[in-house]
C-alpha cells in the first residue's frame, strides 16, 4: 500500500530481532541507540505490517529470510524512496536494517542510494540550501564564521536559521510568504507528488524565474521570465557522484542561442542585483572549487588535498575523503566505515 515503507521495515527489523539474526558484535562495538530501536520496532508485529502494507505474510517473512541466510546483503532504493513520503525516515529505516545485521563496510554490502542524477551528492554538500555549504550548519556560529572567512563576505551575510526544503516553500507559496520563485534545474510541476496542487500554487506567484536548459518543460509553461541555461557538454565544472568521486565537467560546444552556464547566470544576476563584490573571488568555475575545496576541510567530505582539476583528470576522478594532510596519491577505490568509524565524535553509527 502507498506509505507502509516504514511499516515494513520496522517489521522486518523486529523478525530479525526476534529471530536473533543479527550482528551483536558489530552493534556493541559500532553503534549506539539500538535498544531504544528495538523498543520502537517492537510496535511493529507481523500482523500490523500486515494490514498496513497489504503483503502476504509469505512476503515479509521471505523478505526478512533473505537478509537472515544472507552472508553480504546491500540495500538499495532509488528516488521513489528519496523524494517519497518520510523519505529520510525510510532510508533511515534500511540504513538500521544494514547497522543491526553488520552489512556494512563490506564488498557486497551497504546501504546505497540510486540518485537521480550524476551530481546528487555535490548538490546536497555544496547548495547551500537546507545546509550550509560544504555540508556544514547554519545553526552553528563556528561553521558561519568558516564560510564567510573563505569566502571574503561578512558573517553577519550568512542566515543564522536553516533554508526551508522543498515542501516548506511550496506551503510558504501557498501561505502567502512567498511571491517570487527562482526555480534551478529542475522540474516541480511535473515531478512534485500533487501536480494538480504544485501547478495551481506556481500560479499564485506574483513573479516565477525558471532557469533551465529547456524552454518548454511544465514548470517553464508558468513562468514569467526563462533564464536559458547550458546544458553539462556546454560548461565547465565538477560533480560528486553517488560514491563520493569527484569528476570533471568538460565544454565540447558553446551553447546555443542565448544560453549561458548557471555560473554565468549566477555572476550575472549578483552584479545587476548588488551584491557581486561578494563574489568577487568566484572569476572562474575552478577558483570556485578551490573555495569549495577549503570548505570542505575538516568535514567528512574533506577534499582539500586535490590540488586542481589536471589532478582530477589525471587520477580519473577522485573520491573523499582526501585531506590535504594525505602524502600519497589517493586510492582509485575506497570504502567508508570499512574501520567501523562513523562521522560522530565517538566513532559510533545511530540508531535512528
Amino acid at each position: 500500500y502507498p506509505k507502509s515503507d516504514l511499516p515494513l521495515f520496522y517489521g522486518i527489523a523486529g523478525i530479525l530481532i526476534e529471530q536473533g539474526a543479527l550482528d551483536e558484535n558489530y552493534i556493541e562495538q559500532h553503534t549506539e541507540g539500538f535498544q531504544e530501536f528495538a523498543e520502537h520496532v517492537a510496535a511493529y508485529p507481523l500482523e500490523r505490517v500486515i494490514a498496513e502494507t497489504g503483503l502476504s505474510q509469505a512476503a515479509i517473512e521471505k523478505f526478512a529470510d533473505l537478509i537472515k541466510s544472507g552472508k553480504r546483503v546491500s540495500f538499495w532504493w532509488t528516488m521513489g524512496v528519496n523524494q517519497s513520503y518520510q523519505g529520510v525516515r525510510t532510508a533511515q529505516a534500511l540504513i538500521n536494517l544494514a547497522l543491526m545485521t553488520g552489512n556494512i563496510g563490506r564488498p557486497g554490502t551497504g546501504a546505497n542510494s540510486i540518485t537521480g542524477q550524476c551530481n546528487a551528492m555535490g548538490s546536497r554538500l555544496f547548495s547551500n540550501t537546507t545546509n550550509l555549504l560544504g555540508g556544514h550548519d547554519f545553526l552553528n556560529a563556528e561553521h558561519r564564521d568558516k564560510v564567510a572567512r573563505t569566502l571574503s563576505i561578512p558573517t553577519d551575510r550568512i542566515p543564522d536559521q536553516n533554508s526551508w526544503p522543498y515542501h516548506k516553500i511550496i506551503e510558504g507559496i501557498l501561505a502567502g510568504k512567498i511571491k517570487g520563485l527562482w526555480v534551478i534545474c529542475t522540474n516541480p510541476a511535473h515531478s512534485w507528488i500533487n501536480q494538480g496542487q504544485v501547478r495551481d500554487i506556481l500560479e499564485r506567484l506574483d513573479f516565477l524565474v525558471v532557469q533551465d536548459m529547456y524552454h518548454n518543460t511544465e514548470t517553464a509553461k508558468f513562468a514569467d521570465l526563462i533564464l536559458p541555461a547550458a546544458g553539462w557538454g556546454e560548461k565547465e565544472g565538477t560533480f560528486i557522484n553517488a560514491e563520493r568521486r569527484i569528476g570533471r565537467v568538460k565544454r565540447v560546444k558553446r551553447a546555443p542561442g542565448q544560453a549561458l552556464s548557471d555560473f554565468s547566470i549566477f555572476k550575472l544576476i549578483a552584479q545587476y542585483w548588488g551584491c557581486g563584490e561578494m563574489f568577487a573571488n568566484w572569476t572562474t568555475p575552478e577558483a570556485v572549487f578551490q573555495l569549495m575545496k577549503e570548505l570542505s576541510k575538516g568535514q567528512p567530505c574533506d577534499f582539500s588535498g586535490i590540488e586542481n582539476y589536471s589532478e582530477i583528470d589525471e587520477q580519473g576522478g577522485i573520491q573523499w575523503p582526501f585531506p590535504d594532510t594525505e602524502t600519497q596519491p589517493p586510492e582509485p577505490q575506497r570504502r567508508l566505515f570499512a574501520d567501523g568509524e562513523y562521522f560522530h565524535q565517538n566513532g559510533r553509527a545511530r540508531f535512528t
